[in-house]
C-alpha cells in the first residue's frame, strides 16, 4: 500500500534540510512548464492521476542525492518510479534544464567567469554499470571515468563519460570534437587561461590550446625525465603558480558532484542514464551563482 504524501515545503522542519533539493526541483519544474510539448506529459490537472509533478521530481532528485532504490519510495510504486525516472532521461529534461540555467548564469559578467578554464577527470566507482566500465590500475577497481571542464567558479561547461582505463591526455584528444553546454560564440569571445595538471602535459594538447588562443598553464610531467635541461623547463613562474593553484576550484566541483550518492557509486546500468543523473549535481552547483 502506497502511503499518502505528507511532505510539505511550508513545514519549517523540512524546509531548511531540503532547501537545496527544493531549489533543484523548482529549476527543473520551471523548465518543464515553459515547454508545452514536454509539459503535456506531466500536467495531471485534468487527469485522474494521484502523482503530481512536484512529487515526481522530489522522488527523482532524492534518489540521486541519497542513492536510494526505486523500491524505497513510500509515495510511488516501484514500476511507476522506474518508468518516470527513465522518461526524464529519455527526454533529456535534466540536461536541457541545466543548459537553460547556464544561459541565465552567463548573462552577467561572462568575461570574468570564463577568464579561467579548468579541466580534470574523476572516477566513479561502479556497482551496476555495464557500459563504459573498465578496470583502473590506479584505483584497483572497475570504474567509469568522467571528464569535466569548468569556468572560473567551477560551473561545468563540458562533461563526458569514458572508460575507466583511459588516461587524461587520451580523453582530452577524444573529447575535442564534443559539443560544449554553452554557446560556442560566447566561449570564442572570452578565452584567456587554460589550466590543467601534469596528466595533460603533451605536445599535442599544448599545441592545440595555443592554436585556439589560450595561455596554457599545465604542470610539467617529470616522469621518466632525467635530462636536467628538460627539468628546468618544468619550473613555473610565481604568476603561473598563482594561477595553477586555482585548480582547487575544479577539485571542489568534483567533491560537490560526489556528494550525491548515486553519482559517487554508479548504480545505473546504462551510461546515458548515469550521464543524465550527473546534471542534477551540476544544477545544484550553478544555482549557487544565480
Amino acid at each position: 500500500m502506497i502511503k499518502e504524501r505528507k511532505y510539505s515545503e511550508q513545514n519549517p522542519a523540512n524546509a531548511k534540510y531540503h532547501k537545496p533539493l527544493i531549489n533543484i526541483k523548482n529549476a527543473i519544474k520551471k523548465y518543464i512548464q515553459s515547454q508545452p510539448e514536454i509539459y503535456k506529459y506531466y500536467n495531471f490537472s485534468y487527469k485522474s492521476q494521484v502523482h503530481d509533478l512536484d512529487l515526481i521530481l522530489d522522488e527523482c532528485i532524492k534518489r540521486v542525492k541519497y542513492g536510494s532504490t526505486y523500491r524505497s519510495s513510500i509515495y510511488l510504486p516501484k514500476s511507476t518510479f522506474n518508468k518516470i525516472y527513465l522518461d526524464l532521461h529519455k527526454r533529456n529534461i535534466l540536461k536541457k534544464s541545466y543548459i537553460e540555467l547556464l544561459k541565465m548564469y552567463f548573462k552577467k559578467s561572462p568575461n570574468r567567469k570564463l577568464m579561467y578554464r579548468f579541466t580534470d577527470t574523476t572516477c566513479f566507482v561502479n556497482k551496476n554499470g555495464k557500459t563504459k566500465v573498465k578496470y583502473n590500475g590506479y584505483k584497483k577497481r572497475k570504474v567509469t571515468k568522467g571528464s569535466l571542464e569548468t569556468d572560473s567558479n567551477g560551473v561545468v561547461i563540458k562533461s563526458t563519460l569514458n572508460n575507466g582505463n583511459m588516461n587524461d591526455a587520451r580523453i582530452f584528444i577524444k573529447d575535442i570534437s564534443k559539443e560544449y553546454l554553452v554557446d560556442k560564440d560566447l566561449l570564442e569571445r572570452f578565452k584567456n587561461y587554460y589550466v590543467a595538471d601534469s596528466g595533460y602535459d603533451t605536445e599535442e594538447i599544448k599545441n592545440y590550446l595555443n592554436e585556439e588562443g589560450f595561455t596554457v598553464i599545465i604542470k610539467g610531467n617529470k616522469k621518466n625525465t632525467k635530462d636536467v635541461n628538460k627539468l628546468k623547463k618544468f619550473k613555473m613562474s610565481k604568476y603561473q603558480k598563482y594561477i595553477y593553484n586555482k585548480r582547487f576550484i575544479i577539485e571542489d566541483t568534483n567533491s560537490n558532484i560526489k556528494s550525491f550518492k548515486l553519482i559517487q557509486t554508479r548504480m545505473d546500468s546504462k551510461s546515458c542514464s548515469f550521464e543524465n543523473s550527473l546534471f542534477i549535481s551540476y544544477i545544484n552547483k550553478v544555482l549557487k551563482y544565480i
